[in-house]
């Protein structure tokens, strides 16, 4: 990830608000961890003989754990689209005349749609997918190490393969995003500046054929 990339994750971040972010994350991180802890809370409240309403509780919980983190991951997702939008926003206010002689409308406009559909994704498949991971690592190895070491040592040593690959192939699929990227953001650039001028277009139209 590049210094510039780094820069402008900090900056939608800091537009957002720390608290706020920090208590996404907080909130995220205590239902995921219901949601992972579900076959334990389960296992247990079958084993036992008599009905205990704490596990009967946990199981419960951990059965509303994914409904209920819908809410703060939608809320981040729209938090994500309208401040990445503010923060490149605020960035080409500072630009001098000369930086958008060369530029058009739609080019502009196409740029914040693409810059602001590439944090969501980030936000949306990246952090989302890191948080559960880690925690279902953190949760099941503990339980794992608890009942076996070498269970446990297993279970990372593959869970960590499959991360492993799973960022490795992510990595080999920049390149060919970003190359279609480019290319839709000049079809929708072209598109976005026709349509603005279209008036214009097709009284020059018109006019020729007469």
């Amino acid at each position: 990830m590049s210094e510039a990339t780094k820069y402008y994750i900090k900056e939608v971040a800091k537009s957002i608000g720390g608290a706020k972010v920090a208590s996404y994350l907080c909130v995220t991180v205590v239902l995921y961890s219901l949601y992972s802890l579900q076959p334990y809370f389960f296992s247990r409240l079958l084993s036992d003989s008599a009905m205990n309403l704490g596990y009967l509780a946990g199981v419960a919980a951990s059965l509303l754990s994914i409904p209920l983190v819908n809410y703060p991951n939608n809320w981040m997702l729209q938090a994500v689209r309208m401040h990445s939008k503010r923060v490149v926003w605020a960035a080409n206010q500072t630009k001098d005349y000369a930086y958008f002689l060369n530029r058009s409308v739609g080019e502009y406009q196409n740029l914040m749609n693409e810059i602001s559909f590439a944090m969501r994704s980030l936000q949306y498949e990246g952090l989302q997918f890191l948080l559960q991971s880690l925690i279902i690592i953190v949760v099941y190895a503990v339980l794992l190490f608890r009942y076996h070491w070498l269970v446990g040592f297993l279970y990372l040593l593959t869970y960590g393969s499959y991360l492993y690959l799973s960022i490795r192939l992510s990595r080999q699929n920049e390149t060919g995003i970003r190359r279609v990227l480019d290319t839709t953001s000049d079809l929708n650039s072209f598109m976005i500046d026709f349509f603005k001028n279209i008036s214009t277009i097709l009284s020059d139209q018109v006019q020729y054929h007469v």
